[in-house]
């Protein structure tokens, strides 16, 4: 499924290409990505889509990030972690 424009991902994909059920509500999730893309936020958009499932928390991990363009790279383990009470929206 593709966004208005034809690029993949958009804003709200994970809603709009999985089904999520509602047994995450009130329950501790476990995300993980081999890969974390900063300009790419299909994590993001996955960890809203869980928390507005009511999941009780949601800890994302990612084994790797893509390298900048500035040519600078930390090979390090990107960790997020977030719950509803933490969130802007």
């Amino acid at each position: 499924m593709y966004g208005g424009d034809g690029d993949m991902p958009y804003p709200g994909i994970t809603k709009h290409t999985c089904k999520i059920s509602n047994e995450v509500k009130g329950k501790d999730i476990l995300l993980i990505d081999d890969i974390y893309t900063r300009t790419i936020n299909i994590d993001e958009d996955a960890i809203e889509a869980l928390l507005e499932k009511r999941a009780k928390s949601v800890v994302f991990y990612s084994v790797a990030k893509t390298k900048p363009k500035s040519g600078s790279f930390s090979p390090s383990t990107n960790f997020s972690s977030a719950n509803t009470d933490d969130l802007p929206f």
